[in-house]
């Protein structure tokens, strides 16, 4: 994947998959979940990891979702808009798929749209039923219906820049999540 889109604001935040091995990253990955559940229990706090960018190790091997089941008191952060713009820019990578396996393990979504055509534009942008895939708008509608199946009881953070729309989209942009979670509005998109 082409990774000059994406917004990593210091190289010291990432590593690129090509720089470390499955079995490495396996082996990073299970000290760390020890270490944070330890750490969560000492000090009383749930850990909850954020997705950024994904490789393929996360979306195509099952050694995280087997520490997510071992380590049941550390959660995940799914972010609506970031997991979009990876599924227009990485050709490997389906959004659905991994909202549909890793939702059951979610304490938290943040909720925005973005619209990406050839570049990022509007990110943080409230979700509005009228933002349409069409154009470039992420399908909220169809991740919603996800995260309803898969987790009715994780929270939603609204991540969005209120700012950028009037107070009466901000009501119906509200109104139309809180229906679509809660089985209210029948969804259109599948």
């Amino acid at each position: 994947m082409d990774w000059h889109n994406w917004r990593f604001r210091d190289r010291r935040e990432y590593i690129y998959e090509s720089e470390t091995s499955l079995e490495e990253l396996i082996q990073h990955s299970e000290y760390l979940f020890d270490w944070l559940s330890r750490k969560g229990r000492e000090y009383h706090f749930q850990p909850i990891l954020e997705f950024d960018g994904l490789n393929s190790y996360v979306y195509n091997e099952d050694f995280l979702e087997r520490l997510l089941v071992r380590y049941p008191d550390i959660k995940l952060c799914l972010d609506t808009a970031r997991l979009y713009q990876q599924d227009r820019f990485d050709p490997n990578f389906d959004a659905r798929a991994l909202l549909r396996r890793y939702t059951k393990y979610a304490a938290l979504i943040h909720l925005s749209t973005v619209q990406v055509k050839d570049t990022v534009q509007h990110s943080h942008y409230p979700a509005l039923p009228e933002l349409s895939r069409a154009d470039g708008w992420a399908p909220i509608e169809d991740y919603l219906r996800i995260i309803r199946e898969e987790n009715s009881g994780v929270r939603i953070m609204f991540e969005h820049r209120s700012d950028l729309i009037t107070t009466e989209q901000l009501e119906r942009c509200y109104a139309w999540v809180d229906g679509i979670l809660s089985g209210a509005i029948e969804t259109s998109e599948a």
